[in-house]
């Protein structure tokens, strides 16, 4: 969080008024959302690798604080690898994705 919120506070400096936040990455999904706690349990780097929910809000507020907006981005399909190891159900064995509209399978990015 320190880390975050240090580039946070020199965006204005470089007249930088947006932080646009990958949530996830493809090896990690660090965010702890409340309706799926698992994808943060099983795939985060580690324990001390997370961000709870109260830490998201944290950091927006900071950011507000400091005229930055954050924009918060969740990419998928792709960096799925995290949400396989999280969520093994709705993957194959290739990491890719069973369709939640149940028309085939999309390909992992």
């Amino acid at each position: 969080i320190a880390s975050l919120e240090a580039i946070i506070a020199s965006l204005p400096a470089a007249k930088i008024n947006t932080l646009h936040w990958h949530l996830e990455d493809d090896q990690s999904w660090p965010v702890c959302f409340k309706f799926r706690r698992e994808l943060c349990e099983r795939s985060a780097y580690s324990p001390d690798q997370r961000y709870s929910v109260s830490d998201v809000r944290h950091l927006v507020n900071y950011a507000r604080e400091h005229g930055v907006r954050v924009v918060p981005e969740i990419d998928l399909p792709g960096h799925t690898q995290a949400l396989c190891k999280a969520l093994p159900g709705i993957c194959t064995a290739d990491l890719k994705i069973v369709s939640p509209a149940g028309d085939g399978i999309m390909e992992a990015l």
